[in-house]
């Protein structure tokens, strides 16, 4: 959004060609400002552009290494499991593996590439949760700002809840639900352990309602959990 904004100079500079007074000779002047100003804008909006780009590869190259270092730990702990021939241990750490992918595998479904890398990154990104996604047919089939607003709203919540929950001990579970109510709107709801889910006080509540863009969203507090309506109209 923020690479548009380079536009309005120009917009405002033919604006004021329009009813400038000053006759041929200051148009032909105008103009020619006019020219150098659109050069200006399009430089910048292509760096800006740049700019947006590295920083996704950058990201994305951080979550493969996450990846990477993730599959490294699981063979070393299975190679350890066979060594000691607890086979019994092996089929409960493939468990938690195929779990894992089973959750990859349903932010995968999702139309939007955005949206779809977002969900299945989300063990990586946070790795103070096992994360656990749910999406509706309706939500996988999202596209554009709509699939934005899902994905800048569900990381809002991820960085609030993590930034409130403890430090130390094993990761938490989060359950992610993704649901659309028709045309209406759509829901996200976060639910957590009992153990693990933080209490919460009304500071905390309202920096997350706070930290949604969408002044129309309604957030609805729950026990061990949060659902945030966001509305489509």
């Amino acid at each position: 959004m923020g690479k548009w904004l380079y536009a309005l100079p120009i917009a405002g500079w033919l604006v004021v060609m329009a009813v400038q007074p000053w006759g041929r000779n200051a148009g032909l002047i105008m103009a020619l400002i006019g020219w150098l100003l659109l050069i200006w804008c399009w430089h910048r909006y292509h760096v800006i552009g740049q700019a947006e780009k590295e920083k996704q590869i950058d990201r994305f190259l951080r979550l493969w290494s996450n990846q990477r270092h993730d599959w490294l730990n699981h063979i070393q702990v299975i190679s350890a499991y066979a060594s000691l021939e607890q086979t019994e241990k092996i089929t409960a750490h493939l468990q938690i593996l195929t779990s894992e992918l089973a959750t990859e595998r349903e932010g995968a479904v999702v139309k939007d590439p955005s949206l779809a890398l977002f969900l299945s990154t989300l063990r990586m990104e946070w790795i103070e949760w096992k994360t656990e996604v749910t999406v509706s047919s309706e939500v996988a089939t999202l596209g554009g700002p709509a699939a934005r607003l899902v994905e800048n709203t569900l990381r809002h919540m991820m960085d609030w809840i993590t930034a409130l929950a403890p430090a130390d001990g094993e990761p938490g579970e989060l359950w992610i639900q993704l649901e659309q109510e028709g045309n209406k709107g759509i829901l996200i709801r976060l639910e957590g352990e009992p153990e693990t889910w933080p209490t919460l006080t009304e500071s905390d509540w309202s920096r997350l309602r706070n930290t949604i863009t969408l002044k129309k969203a309604q957030l609805q507090p729950q026990a061990h959990g949060v659902t945030v309506y966001l509305p489509l109209r």
